[in-house]
């Protein structure tokens, strides 16, 4: 019987030690085999503003399974940004992500570069936009001198900067003025909005307004007058009056330009043509309105009597009277 006690004794001891062996077996953690993105890759955003969502990846081992605790990298590689959080480490999900990533403070491609050891990389990718534009400066078409009613020759432009500098482009920009042409334009990737164009209307100092949001500035031209195009009579046609005297109304011309406008200064020649009358100061000026006239037409013999006004350049325009009999 102490024998059989002792066999027993020593399978129990034999099973113990088995059991000792087996559960101080040492198990080997799988090796990483995967790094692939969980977020989005390619992003957009406002210069000097953070991404989101934050970039994350995860870690998997060779038979898919996500792997906890394994080391992650997270680097800017360009761009010129900052990460927070950039030595991460998975969690239960085999996840990893950054805290934050700020985008640099030019506009451009940034690029943020996740690591695990040897796999290949992960990157992510963010186009930083220009912020709400803070300044509008004139860059071309400002203090040009153009003939009234004709357009510049040099279409005024503007050019939007956002906080850091870098070039506004899809801002609205708007042109207010008298003989604006495309008032409303978008300035474009070189930040450049250019009106349409613009004609001032009037003689003398043009101002056109440019507004984009709160950001305001203006232009300026001096419009003067063309070169004489017409020369038309106003008064003093079809008159009559007695052989030798003077009509009641003096023959008065006015002389336009292209677009209309009263043109001063321009020489003008009255002069008789039939009747044999006289014309008193028949070398004018026009006045500071276009206008001109001599100081007197005076008729010659009974009947028919012409005047004629002439400017370099223009058809002449001709006056008639008729020189009735003396009282």
């Amino acid at each position: 019987m102490i024998r059989s006690v002792r066999r027993k004794l020593g399978f129990l001891a034999g099973g113990v030690l088995m059991v000792v062996s087996a559960c101080t077996e040492t198990v080997t953690p799988a090796d990483p085999s995967e790094l692939a993105a969980v977020s989005a890759t390619e992003l957009s955003d406002t210069v000097g503003l953070q991404v989101s969502p934050a970039p994350s990846v995860i870690v998997r081992d060779e038979r898919g399974h996500p792997l906890q605790g394994v080391p992650v990298r997270f680097a800017v590689t360009s761009g010129g940004g900052t990460v927070v959080g950039e030595a991460a480490e998975t969690d239960s999900s085999g996840v990893a992500a950054v805290i934050s990533w700020r985008l640099g403070r030019a506009t451009g491609v940034n690029t943020l570069t996740a690591t695990v050891g040897d796999l290949p990389p992960v990157m992510f990718t963010a186009r930083a936009i220009a912020g709400w534009p803070v300044t509008m400066s004139r860059i071309a078409g400002d203090g040009q001198t153009v003939i009234a009613g004709s357009p510049v020759s040099v279409r005024p432009a503007v050019l939007l900067r956002d906080i850091e500098g870098n070039l506004v482009s899809g801002a609205t920009v708007m042109f207010e003025g008298d003989g604006v042409m495309g008032a409303n334009q978008i300035t474009g990737e070189d930040g450049i909005a250019t009106v349409g164009g613009w004609a001032p209307p009037r003689i003398g100092i043009a101002r056109l307004d440019v507004r984009s949001g709160f950001l305001f500035n203006s232009f300026t031209a001096i419009a003067r007058t063309g070169p004489p195009a017409t020369l038309t009579k106003v008064a003093g046609d079809m008159q009559s009056a007695p052989a030798g005297t003077a009509v009641a109304r003096r023959p008065e011309v006015l002389v336009r330009d292209a677009a209309l406008n009263l043109v001063p200064g321009v020489s003008v020649v009255f002069a008789v043509e039939t009747g044999g009358g006289t014309v008193v100061n028949g070398s004018q000026t026009t006045s500071a309105g276009g206008a001109s006239s001599p100081s007197t037409w005076i008729l010659g013999a009974v009947g028919p009597q012409s005047l004629s006004a002439t400017v370099s350049g223009l058809p002449p325009v001709v006056f008639t009277a008729t020189a009735t009999v003396p009282p």
